[in-house]
């Protein structure tokens, strides 16, 4: 349900969603998307 949860939530006051990673097998965790105030901004217009 994860994707479900971050595709429909609402950023409500600015709350930002949580960030999207990836531990890999080699231990190495990916990071591949962060959410900021610029996504809350770009919402409200």
């Amino acid at each position: 349900m994860i994707h479900y949860t971050t595709v429909k939530t609402t950023m409500f006051n600015g709350v930002s969603h949580p960030s999207i990673g990836l531990w890999t097998q080699e231990g190495e965790f990916k990071l591949y998307r962060r959410f900021g105030y610029g996504d809350y901004k770009n919402r409200m217009s």
